[in-house]
Order: structure tokens, then sequence, then C-alpha cells
């Protein structure tokens, strides 16, 4: 009897054959094929949400940044920026404008330097940004909020200049 469920009858000619007991390879690619197609759908709107809102809190880290300079600036240092060099967060009075040691864990791998003198350029650079269109989301995202600082990408990090700078 179990045999005989196994098997159908086609049409009137009685001809007997045995149903199927998987899938072809035509429709397991098939599958594999639309599943990789919906995974990479996935992936390309995952990236136009989720990059330009990583550049947009990385604008805000570099103003926050930006903002600590200036301040110890105008309020510390009678309107000339630090002549300082090294990573930010070895530099005491920047890690003290920026908020102490909680303020710079973001930017931990950040490098200021200016010059001691007049018409010395302020320079920041950044940690590396892997993704193209990051990078240049937040170059231009600090170009257009942030002036008279200049960003420009310098390989793999982004360099922000504000040129013209008093600096002791």
């Amino acid at each position: 009897m179990k045999n005989l469920r196994k098997m159908r009858t086609l049409g009137s000619i009685g001809v007997v054959k045995k149903a199927r007991a998987g899938f072809t390879m035509v429709e397991l690619l098939l599958v594999i094929l639309v599943g990789g197609l919906l995974i990479l759908a996935g992936v390309q709107g995952y990236n136009k949400v989720y990059i330009p809102t990583q550049a947009d809190a990385e604008v805000k880290k570099c103003s926050f940044v930006i903002g600590g300079i200036e301040r110890y600036k105008n309020n510390y240092n009678n309107g000339a920026f630090p002549a300082k060099t090294g990573a930010i967060p070895s530099i005491p009075l920047l890690k003290s404008a920026l908020g102490g040691t909680t303020g710079v864990n973001d930017v931990i791998s950040w490098t200021y330097a200016c010059a001691v003198g007049n018409n010395s350029p302020a320079v920041i650079v950044t940690e590396v940004y892997q993704n193209v269109d990051k990078r240049a989301m937040i170059v231009a995202g600090i170009n257009n909020s942030l002036s008279p600082w200049v960003a420009t990408q310098t390989g793999l990090k982004i360099t922000i200049t504000r040129a013209n700078s008093v600096c002791n």
C-alpha cells in the first residue's frame, strides 16, 4: 500500500510514474539567485541610509573638536590658537577644552598642529575613513558648515585647516 501512495497515474493511458522526492538543481539555483538579489538590494538600501548618518555624526564630531579649540583660543589664549603639536588627547589644554577624558575618547587618533607665529595654519588630521563616499560627505559637511575651517581628503584621512592663524 505504501508504494501505491508514492505512485500516481497520468492520463487515461495508465502510465505510472513515481512522485518527485526533492527539488531540481534549476529550482535550487533560482531560489539562491533570488535570495542573493534580495540581500544585495538590502545592502544597497542600508548603505544609502547608514553612510550619510555616519557622515553627519562625524561632521558633528569635527564641530565639537573645532569648537573646543576655538573656545581655548578665545577664552584662555588671548585670541591665539594653541601652538602645540601632537595627538589631541595628549595635549592637556585641548583635552580640557573638549571636556576631559570623556570628550577626547572619540578623537583618540586625531592630531593637531599649529606652529608658533602669525599666519600659521591650524591643522587637525582625523582618523582613517575607509569608505570613499563617507569621506566625501564629511569633507562637504565641514566645508559647508564650519567656515573658515576647510577640509580636504588626504589619503584615507581628512585634514581640516584654518589658514592665517595666530598661534602661540
